[in-house]
């Protein structure tokens, strides 16, 4: 899809820890939007709409920054879940193989 001033692309923020790079994107739940597809501005973050976001809310992991700032994020599990319940909507291909590799990369890494 083009991006431009009416349609922003989806924000992600990187930082490298410990030789780790983690990338971190903000989303918010279709079931509140009337255009499902576009992304949001909220409070100046760009925040993607996904199906089922409240699904994967419902088991998440909490964590603690070295600043000790306290969050949660969707556990590994259910992150799995809702790509496995969403990848066929995907219009392309790539994305659908994107998704399908993310399912077993995530899956690989648990333990």
């Amino acid at each position: 899809m083009f991006k431009d001033v009416n349609i922003p692309a989806t924000e992600s923020y990187v930082k490298e820890i410990h030789n780790v790079e983690v990338e971190i994107e903000f989303l918010t739940d279709t079931s509140t939007r009337s255009d499902k597809s576009k992304n949001v501005v909220i409070a100046g973050v760009v925040a993607q709409p996904l199906s089922y976001l409240t699904l994967s809310l419902q088991t998440t992991v909490k964590f603690e920054t070295y600043s000790h700032e306290v969050g949660r994020v969707v556990s590994p599990g259910a992150w799995i879940f809702h790509k496995g319940l969403t990848f066929t909507r995907r219009t392309s291909s790539l994305k659908q193989l994107k998704d399908l590799y993310g399912i077993w990369y995530v899956s690989s890494q648990l333990r």
